[in-house]
């Protein structure tokens, strides 16, 4: 995926040579966009009933010891920020380098609910999703009088923090409450990044462009967890799971042509 990448830039940077500085001006654009992210599929899911990861069943009185994020990834809606460049190689077809932010929160009252109803009262707490991403990808446009049409396809490398959670068991007498959470490293996550995107621009000023924009980006991260009681010990065994972040991402574009309009 990083070669990927370097080779995006290789060949935009082949491209500026190639038609020389005169039309680079032509040719190159930058934006800016933002808003609310969305989170949709099994990323928005919020079902802790048939995402509770269990102890074997061959054990006596069967207790929580993971969530399974495959099924459910209880993100709430947040925001994005992407730094969009852009060079043309033609008038409709061009190439796209494209680095962003996402946060999601996490909602977490259902799962204390489920624990504190199966469990003795807790506090369920979870780390928000903060992904970055860095993707090269192609577009096509379209100029409709003032405004312009855009579409692109992205591919390219994510990067999110470990999805650490914790409860904290309330219902213990020890000063702090004992709390159960995963018990080892938390190594920040790598995959593979997947998206697509339409914006729809008006061109109000010679160099300015403003618009809206709507995106699609999903990435899966695998990762293992072990939980236990801390301090203390309780012999779970470790969890394989996968992370399936996706957001439909949705809000205003802001771009700055380095050509002046024609």
């Amino acid at each position: 995926m990083k070669n990927l990448i370097i080779l995006s830039v290789l060949i935009l940077t082949l491209y500026l040579d190639l038609f020389g500085q005169e039309d680079i001006h032509n040719r190159f654009s930058i934006s800016v966009s933002g808003g609310r992210a969305i989170p949709v599929g099994s990323f928005g899911n919020k079902d802790i009933f048939s995402s509770a990861i269990y102890t074997p069943e061959d054990v006596q009185n069967p207790w929580v010891i993971g969530i399974d994020k495959s099924k459910s990834g209880f993100a709430e809606v947040g925001y994005f920020a992407n730094l969009e460049m852009k060079y043309m190689l033609n008038k409709p077809i061009g190439l796209r380098l494209r680095t962003g932010y996402t946060f999601n929160s996490v909602w977490t009252d259902g799962i204390t609910q489920f624990l504190s109803t199966n469990y003795g009262d807790q506090k369920f707490e979870h780390d928000d999703y903060k992904i970055f991403h860095a993707a090269p990808g192609i577009g096509y446009e379209k100029q409709i009088g003032n405004f312009n049409l855009g579409v692109g396809l992205y591919s390219g490398v994510a990067i999110t923090n470990y999805p650490y959670y914790e409860s904290i068991l309330t219902y213990t007498t020890t000063n702090p409450h004992q709390k159960w959470a995963h018990d080892g490293d938390r190594p920040n996550l790598k995959a593979l990044l997947l998206g697509a995107s339409i914006n729809i621009d008006y061109q109000s000023f010679s160099k300015l462009n403003w618009g809206i924009e709507l995106s699609y980006q999903r990435s899966n991260f695998d990762y293992s967890m072990t939980t236990r009681v801390i301090p203390g010990f309780s012999p779970n065994p470790e969890i394989n799971d996968i992370l399936k972040t996706s957001n439909l991402n949705i809000g205003l574009r802001l771009q700055y042509n380095f050509a002046n309009r024609q």
